[in-house]
């Protein structure tokens, strides 16, 4: 079984609830995919102590929470996003073990993927997808085991 994540969302203080199938996390929205990084900013060919954060980009299943992102981005509503990742089980449950949270975030772009189902194979049953992006000015990722963790909000660089 592979990792799995899952997105609680707010906008404007709002839940927006997905549709993700699996009992322990419902009300949440289930990621096929996540990617997301940082860059040291350059000056002169060095690395200064000014970074540059990558927008968050996840792909995921259209549905309910669809009309609500798309709601959400064209009145530019204020994005609090909680990305939780769990490992495969080894018992009966599987288990968090990396939490990626965003404040005063924005929803950037929204890309729909309607997959060509009928032409690979009629059988198929490959879903519509949506592509979302987030930008956003604090953020916080945690390791859960040890409770590790890193805020920067570079709103208040010094």
């Amino acid at each position: 079984m592979a990792m799995s994540t899952f997105l609680t969302l707010k906008a404007d203080g709002n839940d927006i609830e997905g549709s993700a199938e699996d009992a322990n996390r419902e009300g949440t929205i289930e990621c096929a995919s996540f990617d997301w990084g940082v860059n040291a900013a350059m000056a002169a060919g060095t690395p200064t102590a000014d970074r540059d954060y990558e927008p968050i980009r996840i792909v995921k299943r259209i549905d309910k929470a669809t009309p609500l992102i798309w709601q959400a981005m064209c009145q530019n509503a204020k994005i609090e996003a909680k990305f939780c990742f769990y490992r495969p089980p080894t018992a009966d449950e599987d288990a968090m073990y990396f939490m990626v949270e965003i404040t005063d975030g924005r929803i950037a772009t929204i890309d729909v993927n309607s997959p060509h189902s009928n032409f690979d194979s009629p059988s198929s049953q490959a879903m519509p997808t949506e592509t979302v992006t987030l930008v956003y000015n604090n953020i916080t990722n945690t390791f859960t085991d040890g409770n590790v963790t890193h805020t920067d909000e570079w709103k208040n660089r010094a």
